[in-house]
């Protein structure tokens, strides 16, 4: 998670002394919905993803290091009772952590039975209704700066020196994690090759788990090497065309090529990449940014600017999303606690999802003793920060028409969107809306509906190709735990 001022701050002024047009282009940009594309499950209905990270407990689960007192990257604590319970609470989707460290120790030597693991854990979430973004992690590059990913036989920090550091993110500016970076950019010693046949060797096994696989998120908040515009505009762009020639060998979109911008971008400010895809009938990228305050992360309250600058960073990713012609989720979201207005940062960014029609997934499932934003107990009871409340909510899974909009306050839910039944050779699959089966809720809509366990089914209105739909809450009777 980005999570410090002063390196993001000397970004932005980086990059804006740079007078980059397509930054400023990007910057004042407002996005075009009739350009947007959506997520589409295998029916052909238009998908709406609610997830969770699995997660921060992944990086250091295992016997520590003695070079760091860390522990290595292992497998989440998660399984049937977690997957069930986020079935119950309406996640359908995980983006779930795996790591080049777990998958590669060794160079040329791919440890299978981690691999085993991670599919085992990803048919378990699938049996319940959860998609799957396997998101090939890193932070800080290696275990030995304190950080997880990168195999410490890729470490190339030419003898300079790293002195901890405090935040977390100021470690990105040690010499010799800068310098890791660099060599692993320029692909010395055939580091960045090594990466690309790890992530083409996972793509291969994950068939192993089709369909439940909806994409991999082939690098975790990417560090650059050198300027940041030129990093991205050269450097990561050509990177993710390289994975695209070898995506191209296996599959035509599915699973989705998952791709990041520069990692302090999630502070809102716009991207310089360019993903012009040259071979059109390619469907198969995903653009995944994160999101993360920069001014609630050193614990500033959250207040009128900071609204302002979440609204615009939302013009500015759905407009980046329809210049790269694939559709948008945002990996990664929080706002810590220590924020003064957490609560109303929360309840716009989520406002602000379903105004543009984004998924997203939060960061992350954990419990309080293995991440600060976790939302369990110890024990496994739900914390009091309230994250978890205010992440369960009405929202449609599966679209079976064009153009949704809805809205939810917490009380009431209402969206329309267009189905011409008449345009259909049979009758259109059904649009599911998930509702907490303890709530006890009023539904109206212009077709047939039902409410079954979880979620309200709505049959097309052959009548009309406008459709419409209001659930409102009357008691929520408890949470759904």
């Amino acid at each position: 998670m980005a999570s410090n001022l002063v390196v993001i701050l000397v970004c932005v002024l980086l990059v804006l002394l740079t007078g980059c047009c397509t930054f400023t282009r990007r910057l004042l940009a407002w996005p075009n919905e009739s350009k947007q594309r959506m997520l589409f499950d295998e029916t052909g209905r238009i998908s709406i993803y609610h997830g969770v990270n699995i997660s921060n407990y992944t990086k250091h689960c295992a016997p520590p290091y003695d070079s760091t007192g860390r522990g290595h990257a292992g497998h989440p604590w998660h399984d049937e009772k977690e997957a069930a319970d986020l079935e119950r609470w309406g996640f359908n989707l995980v983006r779930y952590l795996v790591h080049w460290e777990a998958m590669e120790p060794k160079r040329g030597e791919y440890d299978e039975a981690y691999i085993d693991t991670v599919i085992s854990k990803i048919r378990t979430f699938g049996q319940h209704g959860v998609k799957v973004i396997v998101d090939v992690h890193q932070d800080l590059y290696a275990q030995r700066y304190h950080g997880n990913g990168f195999p410490d036989w890729t470490v190339r920090d030419d003898g300079k020196k790293f002195e901890l550091q405090e935040p977390w993110a100021k470690n990105y500016l040690q010499p010799a994690v800068r310098a890791c970076f660099d060599n692993f950019w320029s692909n010395k010693d055939g580091i960045l090759d090594a990466n690309i046949a790890a992530i083409e060797h996972l793509l291969v096994r994950l068939a192993e788990v089709h369909p439940t696989v909806l994409a991999i998120d082939v690098m975790n908040e990417p560090w650059p090497k050198g300027w940041p515009l030129t990093f991205e505009r050269k450097t990561l762009s050509l990177y993710y065309q390289r994975l695209v020639v070898m995506w191209l060998k296996y599959n035509n979109g599915y699973p989705h090529l998952a791709f990041e911008p520069w990692m302090s971008t999630s502070a809102g400010y716009p991207s310089n990449l360019r993903m012009d895809n040259e071979d059109e009938n390619f469907r198969g990228l995903l653009y995944m940014p994160h999101y993360y305050d920069f001014l609630c992360e050193q614990d500033k309250p959250y207040k009128s600017f900071n609204k302002n600058v979440m609204k615009r960073a939302f013009n500015i990713r759905s407009y980046e999303a329809q210049e790269f012609k694939c559709p948008m989720l945002y990996g990664e979201f929080g706002f810590p606690t220590g924020a003064r207005g957490y609560m109303s940062a929360f309840k716009d960014f989520l406002y602000l999802a379903d105004k543009h029609r984004v998924s997203w997934s939060y960061w992350s499932y954990d419990k309080t003793i293995h991440n600060d934003r976790g939302f369990l107990n110890e024990d496994g009871t739900v914390a009091q920060n309230g994250f978890l409340l205010m992440l369960v909510r009405i929202y449609p899974q599966r679209v079976g028409g064009e153009n949704p909009h809805w809205t939810f306050d917490g009380k009431t839910f209402e969206m329309e969107w267009e189905c011409d039944v008449g345009s259909y050779t049979s009758l259109p699959e059904p649009t599911e809306i998930f509702v907490p089966e303890v709530w006890e809720i009023e539904a109206f809509s212009t077709g047939p509906y039902c409410r079954i366990g979880n979620k309200v089914i709505c049959e097309p209105n052959p009548m009309s190709k406008d459709q419409w739909v209001k659930i409102v809450v009357k008691n929520r009777k408890g949470f759904p735990v």
